[in-house]
């Protein structure tokens, strides 16, 4: 009995030896949950607004004093600076401090709102399934109402705000009840508790109110001062992208009483091969061993240049952030946008700028197994559903940017032609032989597609794209002064050979070209992140621009900086504006980054400024202002010093701010570039942008070199595109008169 007794003591629980053990969700949890997944105050209100829409709201309010918090944040800001400077405490630390208690963010809505009870059991768990049944399967995808299918999945929005926010308040109250429950969530004391579940929420109560009333509001107090950084209109696109498709008579949208309008934009070409009542192509991607999905698709490609007649319209290109494919899922954002997998040295790539590619997948969403990352940025490409839907929109967005190519080709044909008949400068062409005309009128083609016939570009880019031709300009010389027919004929057939040889140099040329761009590409992150060497990282990059002055303007032939050429104009230049050896300022300050480049021979008076800033700081409306003296400078000396007219043309180029900045010196830039617009004589543009738009212009003259005659048409075993799909992209009457087009049929 003794040593029975002894056994049960020993295989009793003890605290050493416990039968269970408890899971603890500890306050870390919500800065990974929370702060990470939710960086800006406008992904956090996606999420509020999403819960006012799965909670069969009629409307959603949000109401953001825009004015208190800039101020708040420069007085936080300027504080943190002067600290810095005193005692030597690093500046990061303002990301996250708090703006004052009476600045606050509110959300309303005329939702369902929730009882006590629903706050115990549907809100306050972390991660609960909302879409469970009662067999536990994720089937419930339908609202309370079941009027709407739901966004939520994953239980985890009600952790937004801390990426905005330190405190939480929330009011809610459910229709028949005469009472509503509020209870806080203060992020301060939640992150330092070792265990959440054992955190007692505070809450209370209000009497006394009209049993008819129902809805939840939100309040975020003690905003972080950088998660709050994003101006109204960026807050605005933010949201108005996140959903698409809602109708504002089912779910209206208004931020500071003002209803929500998404960015209408002037289109130039739409891809829909079987257009429905909406606009998009239905289509069901059957999957095998596992069954089909279906979904809707459409692609469209802003217009280039600004419609007279509908000057409010966005148009030209999207920003990088924004250019791909869309994919949502019950009017919510999933997943983008992203190119996915196409690639850059495909044909008519550049047409990517302006392309927005929207997919309408509801079905992926409602299924028992998740396909959207929590953060909805992407789809989880770690199964073969995802896959095969990845694959397929990239397959679209190549056949449409093909099929807006095939139109932008045609349109720009019929033009062209009466562009080279009514130009001096490139009439020449038409007497070429053939093969040295279609080479000519390729290039041509490509120019016009990229910064549009009619636009100053092409009319400054084409004669100096043409004098690039050597043996063909020579022919076309000959021909322009009436030389002998005889004489015509022996220099035709030599130049002839001369062309066959010229061009594989070229190509070799060109090759070379595109090589050395890739190899700056690869180089550049190393270049932004060396801070503390910017001054004599951007003086080797500077030198490097300025020996090869193809990476800054690919499409002109015979550029030359100052220093090698044309020194009776170029040089002048560069003393008058102090530049070059004539320099006096530090190469930090610009003074000594900037380029004087001209185009020899056809034009000697053609001059491009190019200023180049440090890649660490984002560029702001002085630097442009810099470039704008330096243009005026040259103009003014130009008008005393040279005869006849000089075209001065400035290049900003370095690290272009983004559209959500509230620092006064760069939405002062951003300013600027909107007044002067894509045809102004001066361009700001980013380095790596830059350089991208040389890479792209060589791959284009490669295609051209190596295939003059014919290219890869992408096929597709359900659409191929016809020329009822061309016509439908927009041309115009005229230019079916011009092609012998006939028109669209009649649906």
């Amino acid at each position: 009995m003794e040593h029975q007794v002894a056994v049960e003591e020993e295989s009793a629980p003890s605290e050493d030896r416990p039968d269970a053990f408890p899971m603890a969700i500890q306050g870390g949890m919500l800065e990974a949950l929370g702060i990470n997944m939710y960086t800006t105050i406008g992904k956090c209100l996606v999420e509020f607004v999403a819960n006012a829409y799965d909670s069969d709201a009629a409307s959603v309010e949000l109401d953001i004093p825009f004015d208190r918090i800039a101020e708040a944040r420069r007085e936080i800001r300027a504080a943190a600076k002067a600290q810095a400077q005193s005692v030597g405490r690093t500046k990061l630390n303002v990301l996250l401090a708090p703006l004052p208690d009476d600045i606050v963010i509110e959300i309303r809505d005329s939702g369902h709102g929730m009882s006590p009870a629903d706050v115990r059991d549907k809100f306050m768990p972390i991660n609960r399934k909302r879409r469970l049944d009662r067999s536990g399967e994720e089937s419930n995808h339908s609202s309370e109402s079941g009027r709407r299918f739901v966004m939520g999945r994953k239980g985890l929005g009600k952790l937004a705000g801390f990426g905005a926010a330190e405190r939480i308040e929330i009011e809610t109250k459910r229709e028949g009840e005469t009472f509503s429950t509020t209870f806080v969530m203060d992020f301060n004391v939640l992150r330092n508790s070792e265990n959440l579940a054992q955190v007692q929420i505070p809450a209370s109560y209000t009497d006394g109110l009209d049993a008819e009333t129902h809805g939840t509001t939100v309040r975020l107090l003690r905003l972080k001062c950088d998660a709050v950084s994003h101006s109204q209109a960026t807050i605005e696109d933010s949201i108005a992208t996140a959903f698409y498709g809602i109708e504002p008579d089912d779910f209206s949208i208004a931020i500071n009483d003002a209803p929500l309008e998404p960015v209408v934009a002037a289109y130039e070409f739409t891809y829909s091969p079987a257009p429905g009542d909406d606009g998009f192509t239905k289509e069901v991607l059957a999957i095998d061993d596992v069954g089909s999905v279906a979904f809707d698709y459409i692609v469209k490609f802003r217009a280039r240049v600004r419609d007279p007649q509908n000057p409010d319209l966005a148009y030209g290109s999207l920003e990088a952030n924004k250019r791909g494919a869309r994919i949502y899922c019950n009017k919510r954002l999933a997943a983008g946008p992203t190119l996915f997998l196409l690639k850059t040295g495909m044909h008519n790539f550049y047409a990517t700028d302006y392309m927005e590619c929207i997919i309408r997948a509801d079905e992926i969403d409602r299924q028992a197994i998740d396909f959207v990352n929590t953060n909805r940025t992407q789809l989880r490409e770690d199964n073969e559903i995802v896959q095969r839907l990845v694959d397929r929109v990239s397959e679209i967005m190549r056949l449409a940017i093909y099929t807006h190519s095939q139109w932008r080709d045609e349109v720009v044909r019929v033009d062209l032609d009466h562009k080279i008949q009514d130009s001096e400068s490139l009439r020449w062409i038409q007497h070429l032989p053939n093969k040295q005309q279609g080479a000519a009128r390729n290039v041509l083609k490509y120019l016009a597609t990229t910064h549009d016939l009619n636009s100053p570009e092409f009319d400054e880019i084409a004669p100096h794209f043409m004098d690039a031709m050597n043996a063909s300009d020579v022919l076309g010389r000959l021909i322009a002064l009436r030389t002998d027919p005889e004489s015509m004929i022996n220099i035709a057939n030599h130049l002839s050979e001369w062309h066959d040889v010229e061009r594989r140099d070229v190509l070799k040329h060109y090759r070379a070209r595109r090589n050395a761009i890739l190899a700056v590409e690869r180089l550049l992150p190393q270049l932004q992140d060396k801070h503390d060497e910017a001054d004599a990282s951007m003086l080797g990059l500077h030198r490097l621009l300025k020996q090869n002055p193809w990476m800054v303007r690919p499409e002109y032939a015979n550029f030359v900086p100052s220093e090698r050429a044309l020194p009776s104009t170029l040089t002048a230049v560069a003393e008058e504006l102090r530049i070059d050896e004539f320099g006096t300022g530090s190469g930090a300050d610009g003074a000594e980054l900037a380029i004087v480049l001209g185009n020899q021979p056809s034009n000697p008076y053609q001059i491009s400024l190019v200023l180049l800033k440090p890649l660490n700081r984002n560029l702001v409306q002085s630097d442009y202002q810099q470039l704008k003296d330096y243009v005026r400078d040259v103009e003014l000396w130009a008008k005393e010093a040279l005869e006849g007219t000089t075209a001065v043309h400035g290049m900003l180029v370095g690290k272009k701010p983004e559209r959500e900045t509230t620092s006064r010196e760069e939405r002062g830039l951003l300013y600027e570039m909107d007044e002067a617009g894509t045809r102004g004589k001066l361009e700001v543009i980013g380095l790596e942008e830059m350089l991208s738009r040389a890479r792209v212009v060589h791959l284009q003259i490669i295609q051209i070199l190596e295939s003059e005659e014919s290219e890869e048409v992408p096929t597709d075993s359900n659409l191929t595109p016809s020329l009822a799909n061309l016509q439908s992209g927009g041309l115009t009457e005229e230019h079916r008169a011009r092609s012998r087009l006939p028109a669209p049929a009649e649906s």
